[in-house]
């Protein structure tokens, strides 16, 4: 079973989809650590990540793969470095390269051929696996959604630059950001996470 999970920065796409993963035991793919991996391998080389060009011939020249859940950047374990600050606040350049959209799309697929799951990021539906069982688009508003982000990392007395910050990465991110027609919209504002979670797996059971 394949099940996509799109839908904006901070709609808490990677939690469900971990969520719904383990529910339906099936392996969860998070796109967005693939996104990761390549900031990370850029940063560690020092390349401009202005420079698309430079972005993409460097990332071309590691691999990227995935096991039991943790990131692996030319073989090392790299879950814990890509989570962190730095890469956070630059991925959305690398996200942004189509060029390197379209290399990860290999890795990514061959994950999902072998194994199949539960993937989240932008156009999970609409590239990475177009034929996937179902498709969710989530969404929440972006209030609750900067509210959400700011209390993970415990930054709740800073809300104001959490709902600017991703205001700036739904910008960013727009290109990206397009619903499948088939998929499912399912608007979290003020549904409990385990509802959202839920809901979803009724999808996933139905006939």
């Amino acid at each position: 079973m394949i099940i996509t999970i799109d839908g904006p920065a901070g709609a808490g796409k990677s939690s469900v989809a971990r969520e719904i993963a383990a529910a339906l035991a099936i392996p969860h793919l998070d796109s967005g650590a693939y996104y990761r991996m390549a900031t990370l391998a850029c940063l560690q080389a020092g390349i401009d990540l202005d420079d698309e060009d430079a972005v993409l011939a460097h990332v071309q020249s590691s691999t990227y793969t995935r096991h039991n859940g943790h990131a692996m950047l030319n073989g090392e374990d790299v879950e814990t470095a890509i989570r962190g600050e730095a890469v956070t606040a630059q991925v959305y350049k690398i996200a942004q390269n189509l060029a390197v959209r379209a290399f990860l799309l290999a890795p990514m697929r061959a994950e999902l051929a072998e194994y199949g799951g539960v993937i989240d990021g932008r156009d999970g539906a609409t590239v990475i696996a177009p034929n996937a069982d179902l498709r969710v688009w989530l969404t929440a508003d972006l209030t609750e959604r900067a509210t959400r982000r700011a209390a993970q990392m415990d930054e709740l007395d800073n809300l104001d630059w959490h709902v600017d910050d991703l205001a700036r990465r739904d910008a960013a991110d727009a290109a990206q950001m397009v619903r499948h027609d088939r998929a499912i919209v399912i608007d979290t504002t003020g549904m409990a996470f385990d509802e959202v979670v839920a809901t979803i797996i009724r999808l996933a059971n139905t006939p």
